[in-house]
């Protein structure tokens, strides 16, 4: 008996978070949202969850044949925006290919959200955290990172892969942005 009334509840509730979604966004997103501090997201289905790769990423997705966004979340301000963005910068070779294309921030649902788009000749580091580590050079790579600043704490959204991938996917991350959802602190 108590199976079956816990049947219910889920049902119910599963049945409400789903008639708010028309059946377009049904089939364009996965309904799944993370929330962590006062932010949740929606991915969309075609982007492949996949482990994590390092223990500060909360999560992971394939979302092109040879590239990946990983999600990250720190408190406080995680070091400061400006030194975030140089980091990332030196992560790419500073020769006459590397570019930005977009270092932009705005406001979006109270929160300030910044987008930056990176091209160039990336240097994957076998291991991130060693400033000596080896490096792999990859061509023309990109870099499409979004940084969402909340009271609690500091959200990385970071996609890296060809160039040519992420731009097949730009629409579909300045949809991801705009699914964003906040949740304002108790």
């Amino acid at each position: 008996m108590l199976f079956r009334f816990y049947l219910f509840i889920v049902m119910t509730f599963s049945m409400a978070a789903c008639s708010s979604f028309s059946s377009q966004e049904m089939t364009k997103y996965d309904t799944r949202h993370l929330a962590k501090g006062a932010i949740s997201y929606k991915v969309f289905n075609t982007w492949i969850k996949e482990p994590v790769s390092n223990s500060m990423r909360l999560e992971q997705y394939k979302i092109a044949d040879n590239s990946n966004l990983s999600v990250s979340f720190l408190p406080g301000n995680a070091g400061g925006l400006e030194a975030n963005i140089e980091r990332w910068k030196n992560q790419f070779s500073q020769d006459a290919a590397f570019q930005i294309l977009e270092n932009t921030q705005f406001n979006y649902h109270s929160i300030p959200v910044t987008k930056l788009y990176l091209n160039g000749n990336y240097l994957e580091s076998k291991d991130p955290f060693n400033p000596s580590a080896q490096k792999l050079l990859r061509e023309n790579w990109a870099a499409y990172i979004i940084v969402a600043e909340t009271e609690l704490g500091t959200w990385f959204f970071k996609v890296l892969g060809p160039a040519q991938e992420l731009k097949r996917e730009e629409n579909n991350l300045d949809d991801f942005i705009r699914s964003f959802a906040i949740k304002e602190p108790q």
